[in-house]
């Protein structure tokens, strides 16, 4: 497994360094699901959280998305932390999130999920897969005088960047990220940003994981490579309010995948290159 920018062409040169073996057991389409979510899931609870197996620990951690490709994989990933994970997700996804472990479900297309998530006992630990008015509306969910972390997965810098420019975008994302991590700081509480990060340690802790049947991936559904469009379009539906004013990033549950009929690979040992193509 590897994660690297330029899937769609024909040829991409990767480093060793951010290789890993797919796990034993799961065949390569499922497997191909696990690099960016897991490493997205990772950088974000791990890296930018600090979570572990040892501070997770009967940590209260709210999953906002929990029913979508980065959400089913850290529910799972928490809870082989011993993490109380609560989730959000639509009334449909509730059987599959609690077979992952999950310990609370909201659905948040009912008008008072809102009020749900006040309710309960103050989070120790906030992912949010989701972005929109959950990146004001999160961080006050979390226990105060800690510096409990809310990490976002969905920074403003794209959108910024596409309405102002790249150079005003940036500026304004930075701002955003000041005036939110002082205003946060203030009360006791962390508002982190977090990326994809190349890890190939971490692919092979999720590959360990993957074998001894602790995180399972979630398929929504996979397509052909003449059906690209269809697939981004799936993924794009994806992104859409609600009657109750939320925006979902869970229209659909897991994830979305494009399967390719052959690989080919060439990596250099020693200098000396090997061609390896895979079918399937």
């Amino acid at each position: 497994m590897a994660g690297h920018q330029g899937s769609h062409a024909e040829y991409i040169a990767v480093s060793s360094n951010i290789i890993s073996h797919k796990p034993k057991t799961l065949p390569h389409v499922e497997s191909a699901s696990l690099p960016y979510v897991s490493l997205t899931a990772w950088a974000a609870i791990k890296t930018v959280g600090n979570l572990n197996r040892s501070s997770a620990n009967r940590k209260r951690c709210l999953v906002i998305g929990g029913s979508g490709g980065l959400g089913t994989f850290a529910i799972q990933l928490l809870k082989t932390w011993n993490a109380h994970v609560t989730a959000t997700c639509r009334s449909d996804a509730v059987e599959l999130l609690s077979r992952l472990g999950a310990d609370f479900l909201v659905d948040y297309t009912e008008p008072d999920f809102r009020q749900q998530l006040k309710a309960s006992e103050r989070f120790d630990f906030i992912l949010d897969c989701v972005g929109g008015e959950y990146h004001s509306f999160a961080p006050k969910l979390l226990r105060q005088g800690r510096l409990a972390p809310c990490v976002t997965v969905v920074s403003p810098v794209l959108k910024n960047t596409d309405e102002h420019g790249l150079v005003p975008g940036f500026l304004l994302s930075a701002c955003d990220a000041a005036r939110t991590t002082i205003k946060e700081l203030v009360e006791g509480r962390s508002v982190r940003w977090a990326f994809f990060y190349q890890n190939a340690t971490a692919l092979k802790e999720v590959a360990a994981k993957v074998d001894a049947g602790k995180i399972k991936p979630v398929l929504d559904e996979t397509f052909s490579f003449e059906a690209a469009r269809d697939a981004y379009q799936k993924v794009k539906d994806g992104h859409l309010p609600t009657e109750s004013g939320a925006w979902s990033s869970e229209a659909r549950v897991g994830s979305v995948l494009l399967r390719f009929r052959c690989y080919i690979f060439r990596i250099f040992v020693n200098s000396v290159p090997y061609q390896l193509r895979l079918h399937y």
